[in-house]
């Protein structure tokens, strides 16, 4: 909560934009709040996966286990580990 408001502090309060010096300033402006504010909507989507992902996927106490071996695509992996090594 201190980060976020910290954050959006620092975006709003400071006048990041020259005062406006041509009719299209209005658009301008309008377009940066716009993408920022699409910007500001994604980045707290993507906080808000990562906190839950920590939290729900947080390793229990005193469980030392290695977990279940995941398996992926052999053809996939051949391909990639190809790709790589020749490209």
């Amino acid at each position: 909560m201190i980060a976020a408001a910290a954050g959006a502090t620092l975006a709003l309060v400071p006048a990041w934009l020259p005062e406006p010096a041509t009719r299209e300033a209005g658009r301008i402006h309008f377009v940066f709040w716009f993408v920022t504010g699409i910007c500001i909507f994604i980045f707290a989507i993507v906080a808000a996966v990562l906190v839950y992902a920590f939290v729900h996927f947080r390793v229990k106490e005193g469980d030392l286990d290695d977990g279940p071996p995941v398996h992926g695509h052999t053809g996939l992996e051949i391909a990639w580990t190809a790709r790589t090594r020749c490209g």
